[in-house]
């Protein structure tokens, strides 16, 4: 569960889920993470998740750095699956804290505002 203050996961998930199973394993073959896309080499370990959505099964295997920055970063219950890096885009994207952090690092102040949020002032370089 996260404690830093961004949160992924939480999404609506279509349909009605009959059954999900979700299980770390060593790859019997090679397979390609549901989440990043990389391969995940046979002999590797990741997790292989399998469901059975509104009548139809499915089988899919997510590689151990995505399950990890997946559980480090949710707070809000099940994540949709394969939609992790959009999640983790949209988290950074629309966090008020993130946006002080990214504007900051690009060399301006960012202070509070009476408004709806934070303004920007760029910083004078010597």
């Amino acid at each position: 569960m996260s404690d830093c203050g961004i949160c992924i996961g939480g999404g609506d998930v279509d349909g009605y889920i009959e059954m999900l199973e979700m299980k770390v394993i060593r790859s019997r073959k090679d397979h390609e993470c549901y989440e990043c896309r990389r391969p995940i080499p046979k002999g590797a370990e990741c997790e292989r998740g399998s469901g059975l959505w509104e009548g139809k099964f499915d089988t899919w295997h997510t590689c151990l750095d995505c399950v990890n920055i997946r559980d480090g970063l949710n707070c809000d219950g099940p994540s949709v699956l394969g939609t992790l890096w959009e999640d983790i885009e949209s988290a950074f994207t629309y966090n008020p804290f993130t946006l002080q952090a990214r504007t900051l690092a690009r060399g301006a102040t960012a202070e509070p505002t009476s408004n709806d949020g934070w303004s920007c002032r760029q910083r004078r370089r010597n």
